[in-house]
């Protein structure tokens, strides 16, 4: 038909100028066939029919061109569909499988190809990529779950076409028809840098939690290496670390290569990981990675990581070793530092720490001092103070921390106790004295103390400043602790403080401890009082020969072992 006017036109004659037919397929009107004719007239039923058939073929045609047209959107949007899910399978290194119910893979596996570089995985073609130690396990897994029809959910290592081992994570399901197995469904995708990130974080965390633990540089320096040596893929470790004047100290596990100061030196200069050829013990081939140790600014020296696999480092690997460098250089740092101040704190504390016991009018005294294992110096002292009139001052201090500042801050508090003892001895002139002193450094300090006068007829007057009681121990027993008081330490209220007495008749023990003597990580400050007293009763502390010379290093060796803290014991026998 001809243009638009001209269809107007035909639409709009008269009805016997033209003849309408339905279009129908399928008894589905899919339109309608108009045919318009010049004159009126009317058609025959041979014609009739004639158009009719007509109609019925243009509906048939029409239905086909549909039906094509929506095959070929729909054939569009599957192929569209596919062309994502392959670009997002492609992405996710993950393959989507089939197998036949005897367990027969009948699908291509591309990502599985691309790492393993296998022409075909077809059948049971796709085991021969299997780590060696691991294909037993996993076909024994495949035909269990064929055999009975039940879920697949498996990691295991395949080979890579360059070089080395991938982890795969396979999963599979049983497809049923009418409870009948007709085919497997499963997928396999790489999981190598997840796990090995995962690897890699819980090997920092339990680095972290290493050098926590370690205090003095050798168990930093051992801590180190050994980290370095179970790291992900690790087979061995070396450490070179630049000692005292300037003597490299080397310590290795299962490490092959030599390593010398030219080495040191190199990758130090270099300020990144250098990457060279090893051989592990074993005699396999791996990569050894050097890197540097600096800590503010200081080089310290270089560890070492021989890698299993020698295909190089990726970012993410060299980030996870530099990290591990970072910290490993901070915490020898930690340490090297902790050692110059302990090594300063240590001269201080001698230098300041009481001397041998004096000899002492109607009394055989003895003190011992231990500090906690890796710690030399603390803020514990004992001293016995000969004063006039034959009366003997008893000191116990202890000061809380460790370190320079707790060895200066005994230093003034055992000044101010043997001045303040010239000046006035008695306990309650001493303990106000102090408090007033403890309090003009604005309540920062923290120190415990027992004061005690003994006076040559036995009177024992004392104070305890928020110090543990002290333990009196009468010929043939039984041991008793004394009042303590319930007082506070030095400086924390002012006022006066309770003077308790005391009589030790001759022969009588006196014994002061610190806490750390009694109260450890395995024992409660009240069972380590109880284990002192039991300890007190024994026959030894009894016998009025024993002297206390021998009585505190009894105390120390059966109390002070398994401390954490520093030790102190003051043992007095009042003699006739």
């Amino acid at each position: 038909m001809g243009g638009p006017d001209e269809r107007s036109q035909a639409l709009s004659l008269p009805r016997d100028r033209a003849d309408v037919l339905p279009l129908l397929a399928h008894d589905r009107l899919l339109g309608v066939l108009r045919l318009s004719f010049d004159q009126p007239r009317s058609s025959p039923p041979e014609e009739r029919v004639a158009l009719l058939t007509l109609a019925g073929q243009c509906a048939l045609a029409l239905e086909r061109a549909q039906l094509f047209a929506a095959a070929r959107a729909a054939t569009q949007a599957v192929a569209l569909s596919e062309l994502r899910y392959r670009s997002l399978v492609e992405a996710i290194s993950m393959d989507v499988w089939a197998a036949d119910p005897t367990g027969e893979l009948h699908t291509d596996m591309p990502a599985w190809r691309r790492i393993t570089g296998s022409a075909s995985v077809l059948g049971g073609r796709w085991l021969q990529d299997v780590h060696p130690d691991d294909r037993d396990r996993v076909r024994a897994d495949w035909l269990r779950c064929v055999a009975g029809g039940s879920y697949q959910d498996l990691d295991y290592r395949i080979r890579s076409a360059e070089g080395g081992w991938r982890v795969i994570a396979s999963k599979a399901a049983p497809v049923r028809r009418d409870g009948q197995l007709i085919e497997w469904l499963g997928t396999t995708s790489d999981i190598t840098d997840a796990r090995r990130a995962t690897q890699r974080s819980e090997a920092l965390q339990r680095t972290g939690a290493a050098y926590t633990q370690a205090v003095t540089l050798p168990q930093v320096l051992a801590a180190v290496l050994s980290a370095a040596a179970g790291l992900p893929d690790a087979g061995a470790s070396v450490l070179a670390v630049v000692a005292r004047g300037e003597q490299l100290d080397v310590r290795f596990i299962g490490w092959t290569e030599p390593l010398g100061e030219a080495d040191v030196r190199g990758v130090l200069s270099a300020g990144r990981p250098v990457v060279r050829p090893t051989v592990l013990p074993d005699g396999t081939p791996a990569a050894a990675v050097l890197l540097s140790l600096v800590s503010a600014g200081i080089p310290l020296g270089v560890v070492g990581v021989a890698l299993r696999h020698t295909d190089g480092l990726d970012a993410s690997a060299r980030l996870f070793l530099t990290t591990f460098a970072d910290s490993s250089a901070l915490a020898i740092g930690r340490a090297r530092l902790f050692e110059q101040q302990r090594d300063v704190a240590t001269v201080l504390q001698r230098a300041l720490q009481p001397g041998a016991v004096p000899v002492l009018p109607g009394a055989d005294a003895c003190t011992r001092h231990a500090t906690s294992d890796g710690v030399e110096v603390g803020g514990d002292w004992a001293e016995l103070l000969p004063l006039a009139g034959d009366r003997v001052a008893v000191v116990l201090g202890d000061v809380m921390g460790r370190g320079v500042r707790a060895a200066t801050l005994m230093a003034t508090t055992r000044a101010a106790v043997r001045a303040y003892a010239v000046l006035d001895p008695e306990p309650a002139a001493m303990s106000a004295a102090l408090d007033l002193l403890f309090d003009s450094f604005g309540g920062e300090e923290l120190v415990t103390l027992h004061y005690g006068l003994l006076e040559p007829d036995g009177c024992y007057s004392y104070v305890s400043c928020g110090h543990l009681p002290p333990l009196q121990v009468p010929v043939g027993g039984p041991a008793r602790y004394l009042p303590s008081g319930g007082s506070v330490p030095l400086g924390v209220l002012l006022g006066d403080r309770e003077v308790q007495r005391a009589r030790l008749r001759d022969n009588d023990l006196l014994i002061v401890v610190s806490d750390g003597l009694v109260e450890t990580k395995g024992r409660t400050l009240d069972q380590g009082l109880a284990a002192l007293a039991a300890l007190a009763g024994s026959p030894a502390f009894l016998d009025p020969a024993s002297s206390a010379a021998v009585l505190c290093e009894l105390a120390m060796g059966e109390l002070g072992v398994d401390s954490d803290d520093d030790t102190t014991v003051l043992v007095l026998r009042k003699l006739s």
